[in-house]
């Protein structure tokens, strides 16, 4: 039996829905979505829905936090837990971070890290140790690719590089995607006169068609 979803939608907005919901329309009436492949306007000029989803947002921020200085400690920065059964194989997970540093004493090294804590004791998938000892401003973007059902695959995370589209070797970690798994951004600086901050980050998981 197709689902009844009770959501109504607006001309030009994109909606997620599986291809036998139902959908109540903006002005009151219901149409079935459009199914994999399929051209038609089954909805009209109602509105446009998507009948599968290829990227999803996960989580984001676009507001600074608070600077880390005054330490040479590795710091957690920022972290996200992503929920249980979340991860499907095939998905490409994708993270972009952007940060600022002031000082111009020392080097900053900023980590990625994944696992079952909130912590700094998940493993490395990510190394950028950019942030030069000048006023900078430093992104990073990195792909991990859900290789199994207990599987991640990605560009060597002890390897300070502010992006993975080039050669190089990789890793493997083993996982349970059953669980709450934590992404964890952390900073530590060379000198503690300096100041780094971890500005903005977007977290999107690319997957392919159902």
């Amino acid at each position: 039996m197709a689902a009844v979803i009770p959501l109504k939608i607006n001309a030009g907005e994109i909606q997620q829905f599986g291809p036998t919901d139902t959908l109540i329309l903006a002005n009151g009436s219901t149409a079935t979505t459009q199914s994999a492949n399929d051209n038609s306007t089954k909805v009209a000029t109602t509105a446009f829905v998507m009948a599968q989803q290829s990227v999803i947002l996960l989580d984001y921020t676009v507001t600074p936090q608070t600077p880390l200085t005054g330490t040479t400690n590795e710091t957690k920065q920022y972290s996200f837990a992503i929920p249980a059964n979340t991860l499907l194989v095939g998905d490409l997970i994708e993270f972009i971070v952007r940060e600022t540093k002031t000082g111009v004493v020392g080097l900053c090294t900023h980590r990625t890290r994944f696992g079952v804590a909130n912590d700094l004791t998940g493993t490395r998938i990510a190394t950028v140790q950019n942030i030069a000892a000048v006023t900078a401003i430093q992104w990073e973007r990195r792909f991990i690719f859900v290789q199994d059902s207990t599987t991640l695959s990605f560009f060597d995370g002890t390897v300070s590089s502010g992006t993975d589209m080039t050669s190089g070797t990789y890793q493997t970690l083993t996982i349970n995607r059953s669980v709450i798994n934590y992404l964890v951004f952390s900073d530590q600086l060379a000198s503690a006169a300096d100041s780094v901050t971890f500005a903005a980050y977007f977290l999107r998981i690319y997957r392919k068609p159902v």
